[in-house]
């Protein structure tokens, strides 16, 4: 899944989504692991900060990652906040995020191919040619 390529239908708008940062991306990924084990309020906090990080939807929403401390839970609480009073959906923001997240979570995993192709980088010799 190309993140170029990759939309979000939000608000009754489409919007481009673009990887956030790669320390961002580690730091959605951890928060959204803890997040499972944790309610349904604290997963939409990290969908909606994933759908911050990833479209120009943080900006409308005035959240600033770096104000916030560059805590997940922080900033994705104050996105939330916005898109639910715009109009959103706890199961819009839920779409919307994950679609997000997924391709967060793709862009840091390496793909069965990706790993099959460092193996056969470097072909073991077959000894020493004379």
């Amino acid at each position: 899944m190309s993140a170029a390529a990759l939309t979000i239908n939000l608000l009754g708008r489409e919007h481009a989504v673009r990887l956030p940062l790669f320390a961002e991306r580690e730091e959605l990924v951890t928060a959204a692991v803890e997040a499972s084990k944790r309610g349904l309020n604290t997963q939409l906090r990290i969908l909606s900060a994933a759908i911050g990080l990833g479209s120009r939807l943080g900006a409308e929403a005035g959240a600033d990652y770096v104000a916030t401390r560059c805590e997940p839970l922080v900033y994705g609480g104050l996105v939330y906040g916005y898109l639910r009073e715009k109009g959103a959906t706890p199961s819009d923001i839920r779409t919307a995020g994950k679609t997000i997240l997924d391709a967060v979570v793709l862009s840091l995993a390496p793909r069965e191919s990706e790993v099959a192709a460092a193996q056969d980088f470097t072909r073991p010799s077959e000894g020493p040619s004379t």
